[in-house]
């Protein structure tokens, strides 16, 4: 299982160090968001440009390991990841550990407004959990920052730890419900807990 691990983190690196070559305006901007100015500095969470590329990787990764993955449409799977996040281009990114009680209202509210019905179709399966694909695919959506994490610097890492105040503990109840449906990926997830406080808290 390390060994799976560290590979989509070596596949994922390479992809990452030629997209950061390409800095823009916007992402100039989200640096200053959070009071940062060195473009180079990666304190800053994951944006959701990073997230909606990084999760096709991780899912085109990972399905190739499930258990039943006969019974699992990667590219439905794929689909449902393209929209999962739209109403972010509206409503903002909320933190997962920070949710309004309105937020689901306002997120169903604005993919509708900007997804044609079929995808609109995707957007709620996907937050319905009730297929096989929408659950892989949020279990995608969960380990993804993981994976970023595990690419940061340790005194980045240790200075988002500390604004946040996020324990392991934390992250392993919020998620551990959702994972553990297949035993690879509840076992991929306990393996990056575990390779995330050895590189950054031992």
């Amino acid at each position: 299982m390390k060994e799976k691990v560290e590979k989509l983190i070596e596949i994922l690196e390479k992809y990452y160090a030629v997209r950061r070559k390409c800095i823009d305006q916007y992402l100039y901007n989200e640096f200053q968001k959070c009071g940062e100015i060195d473009i180079e500095d990666e304190r800053c969470r994951e944006s959701l440009r990073e997230h909606v590329w990084f999760v096709p990787i991780v899912a085109s990764y990972l399905h190739q390991f499930l258990d039943k993955k006969d019974e699992v449409s990667l590219w439905h799977t794929l689909e449902l990841l393209s929209v999962h996040d739209i109403w972010e281009t509206v409503v903002g990114d909320v933190f997962f550990y920070d949710v309004s009680t309105d937020h689901e209202e306002r997120e169903k509210e604005a993919a509708k407004e900007l997804l044609p019905a079929y995808q609109f179709e995707w957007y709620e399966e996907f937050s319905k959990l009730e297929t096989k694909e929408a659950k892989f695919a949020r279990s995608v959506d969960r380990l993804s920052p993981l994976c970023r994490t595990l690419m940061s610097k340790t005194e980045q890492v240790r200075e988002r730890r500390k604004r946040y105040w996020i324990s392991f503990e934390k992250q392993r109840k919020s998620k551990e419900p959702l994972l553990s449906r297949d035993p690879f990926v509840f076992d991929f997830f306990q393996e990056m807990l575990k390779q995330v406080e050895q590189k950054h808290f031992s």
